[in-house]
Order: structure tokens, then sequence, then C-alpha cells
């Protein structure tokens, strides 16, 4: 029986945090033995193409990528899919969340800006304390624009693949961020709405980690019954409803965790269960 890991990277391939390793040694070791055991494994994240290679680059062995929250999928180094929100629908939302909710940030990954931040309320200080923030990222940082000019300017008229917003650090933050997040589901269903903790990613109709997913297994001919997935965020529940053999992070929100079949503390925890498969 063929086997397929899908794995998220933040919070869950990537826990705990390397800040300059990437991956726990633990973490990479066991994808090389499921691999070198014939398994496949694909990346299914929110981030942007380098950031994936680079993860590809520290696992040292043929792993494919669904990126953007679904919106583009690679395998065996080709694009299958690459879709991007329409602008006019962007620049709408954009302007309804900014004047009727607290969003302290606002980020878009596009084709050929990757990614572009933009703060309302500027300030010197508070430009500073967010460069001291993505330094503090390490190795997990991904590069990025500071504008608000060219984030309105790419909302405009850029090939976005998907909208961040962030409710900042204080502890009300993932509350608002959700109740947010049920909003613009509830309003906009022309769009994907996701929840992370203090983020909310907004991705084209369609483009969610569950319906990539479903789409890679098609064409790589894939059955249900063979794939395994595990994460720990609000845009892994697309996963966890469209695979039963789902695996959720024992930090994760419960919000998040009753949707998953089982949950791991870690994620070599994973090979218990394979191997139970197997056998």
């Amino acid at each position: 029986m063929k086997s397929l890991l899908a794995t998220d990277l933040d919070g869950t391939l990537f826990y705990p945090q390397r800040k300059i390793t990437m991956i726990p040694r633990r973490n990479v070791a066991f994808l090389r033995r499921y691999i070198d055991g014939g398994g496949k494994v694909v990346l299914v994240t929110s981030r942007n193409r380098e950031n994936a290679d680079r993860v590809i680059a520290k696992i040292k062995r043929p792993v494919d990528i669904i990126g953007g929250n679904g919106t583009y999928i690679i395998a065996d180094g080709k694009v299958l899919q690459d879709e991007h929100l329409e602008n006019h629908l962007a620049e709408e939302l954009f302007d309804f969340v900014e004047k009727n909710f607290a969003i302290r940030a606002w980020m878009l990954q596009s084709r050929d800006k990757g990614l572009v931040l933009y703060v309302g309320d500027i300030s010197f200080v508070k430009k500073k304390m967010y460069q001291i923030y993505y330094a503090l990222q390490g190795v997990y940082k991904e590069p990025y624009s500071f504008g608000n000019p060219l984030f309105l300017e790419q909302l405009k008229s850029a090939q976005l693949y998907k909208l961040m917003m962030y409710f900042g650090f204080h502890k009300d933050a993932p509350e608002n961020a959700k109740k947010t997040n049920a909003y613009i589901r509830a309003h906009y269903p022309s769009v994907e709405s996701s929840w992370i903790r203090q983020f909310i990613e907004i991705t084209p109709l369609g483009c969610n980690k569950g319906e990539g997913l479903k789409k890679y297994c098609q064409i790589k001919g894939f059955s249900p019954d063979e794939v395994h997935v595990v994460g720990d965020s609000g845009n892994d529940i697309a996963m966890f409803k469209s695979f039963k053999n789902s695996y959720c992070m024992s930090h994760a929100s419960p919000a998040v965790k009753k949707y998953a079949t089982h949950i791991i503390s870690r994620f070599p925890d994973l090979e218990r269960y394979l191997t139970q498969e197997k056998e």
C-alpha cells in the first residue's frame, strides 16, 4: 500500500523551534526513514516556495509542495496549479476590514514581491519594533518589503497569493482574530478565510490546504486512505476534515484539535501510527 504524509511546517515539522537549524534533528531523521522506506512527503504550508525549498534542502530527499494554503502546487519540480486572488476583491476586503476591525498590520504575498508589510499607524518606534521582531525569527524569517504605498500598489495590480491580517501580541489577539475570521467567512463567501492564532489568512475561493491536497492526490494517484495529514493551526482544519488519518499537535488550540482523529506531542510520534498501519 502506498503512503503519503502531508505536513504543515510552523508549529508542526518545525516544532520545537530551532532558530539556527530550522528543523529538529529527530524530525528530519524520521522523514528520511519514511521516504527511504517508500513513503511520499508533501509540504502543505502557507509559506512561499523559497521557504519550502529551504526545508527540502534540509531533508535532502524528494519532497513536493502545496504552498500559499493551496494556491500553488509543485510536484516533481513542475508547477501543477498557480491560483491568485482577484485584485478588486482584495481591495474591497482590505478597505472594509481596515475600517471596521482592530488590525495591527497587514501582509500580502505576491508573485513578484513576495511578502509586503502594511502598518496603518506607522511610527519610527513601531517600525523598529517590527524590524526587531523580524530579526528574532532567525532562520524562519521570510524576506519582506516594508511600505504602505508599495502594499497598496501590489494590492491593486499584482498577482496575489494571499492576504494576512495581524492582530498583535496582547492576550485578546487570538480571540479577536477568531471572531473576525468568523465574520469574514460569513460575509465574504467568495474567498477562503482561515484563523491562525493572532493571524487571519485570505486566499482565493477553493484554495485551502484540504482542497490543495485533494487535487494533489488526484494528480499523483493517492486514495484518501493512503494519506496521513498533520498540523496545528486553523488553516489545517480543512485537511483534518478531508482525510480521516489526521494528526494534530497537542499544543494546538482546542478549537483546532477537535477536528483531528489523533493528538500527538511531537512530530516523530507519527512513526508509531504509521508502523501500526503497516502491521
